[in-house]
């Protein structure tokens, strides 16, 4: 699946089965319209019209970048059908920019709770039961290293005032003798 916008183009790249799947990785695709969209109730509907439209911008893109795009995109369905073992697990999503010629490749990931992913790969709810196991570990880690760096960060912020405190207060001790001293040095003297 490919799109251009202005000077960029995408290409994501989904497995004919498996898991993640294209509904998994849409973002703001509720869960009532996904179980809507399921081929065994699609044929039931006389009418569609429940999908919401797309509010998108109109493209502004050239038709350079409509064929590369169409390139990149038969570029991964060649891969898959002459070298699949090329391609991970996971779908690819690619994004060029004509402007600096900057091109990003990375693996997309899913949430663990799609249905259609779950009905073609037999082995995805384990899979995709095993990616939650290894998020939440991943975020227990992550809010543990976030927590320890904060307690850290207070210490040594507790340290540098308590530094600075008993500067401070020394530098007071070493100007109580002085200000003595001269304030003896300015009282006037009796003695004419």
């Amino acid at each position: 699946m490919g799109g251009t916008f202005s000077s960029s183009l995408s290409v994501d790249f989904f497995k004919p089965k498996g898991a993640p799947c294209y509904l998994c990785l849409t973002q703001g695709i509720k869960k009532e319209m996904i179980e809507k969209l399921d081929p065994s109730k699609i044929l039931t509907y006389d009418d569609i019209s429940f999908i919401p439209k797309d509010n998108n911008p109109v493209g502004q893109s050239t038709s350079y970048l409509c064929s590369a795009c169409a390139d990149f995109m038969t570029s991964f369905l060649t891969n898959y059908l002459f070298a699949p073992q090329l391609l991970t697990e996971n779908p690819k999503r690619v994004m060029f920019y004509l402007n600096g010629l900057e091109n990003m490749k990375f693996d997309a990931e899913t949430e663990y709770d799609c249905p259609f992913c779950a009905r073609y790969d037999p082995e995805s709810e384990q899979k995709l039961a095993e990616q939650k196991k290894k998020r939440d570990i991943e975020k227990a880690e992550y809010l543990k290293k976030l927590a320890e760096d904060e307690a850290e960060e207070k210490k040594k912020k507790e340290e540098e005032e308590a530094a600075k405190k008993k500067a401070e207060e020394e530098s007071k001790k070493e100007e109580g003798p002085k200000d003595e001293a001269m304030k003896d040095e300015e009282k006037p003297s009796d003695a004419k």
